[in-house]
């Protein structure tokens, strides 16, 4: 991200890890398949280290299955199912599509703002502030 002129390492640290700040990029990414690159995509592959949830989840389904988790999250905050409707989506069990839409929650809430992909998205669900303040970002302006 750097390399693109996108990201820059502050010269802030906290709790040993160097804080960066993103300006907000989206595409598409063609290869087998095509992926829409946005903030939250990028935002939830790049907390897979941080969150245990999150690696997990890819140690048992693979990279490629979060993608799909990210879209169903979407698709649970904007009312169109529930987290175990997630678990059906996905064919993982249900305390895993929890765990892993919990997560995902989390990190869209904190990026949403900062994605055009989403700018037009609603959500009929609201994510609680205890939950945002265990995300693994935490919004600059606040």
């Amino acid at each position: 991200m750097a390399e693109l002129g996108v990201a820059t390492e502050l010269d802030t640290h906290e709790d040993g890890s160097a804080l960066w700040r993103a300006d907000p990029v989206s595409g598409n990414w063609t290869d087998e398949t095509t992926i829409n690159l946005s903030p939250v995509i990028i935002a939830v592959y790049g907390a897979t280290s941080t969150n245990d949830d999150l690696e997990l989840f890819i140690d048992r389904h693979g990279k490629a299955a979060l993608a799909p988790a990210v879209t169903a999250t979407i698709n649970y905050l904007q009312g169109e199912t529930t987290r175990r409707g997630v678990a059906d989506i996905l064919g993982v069990p249900a305390v895993e599509a929890i765990a892993v839409t919990q997560a995902i929650e989390r990190i869209i809430a904190v990026v949403k703002e900062s994605d055009p992909m989403l700018d037009d998205v609603s959500f009929e669900v609201d994510t609680h502030q205890r939950a945002l303040k265990q995300a693994p970002y935490q919004r600059a302006d606040e």
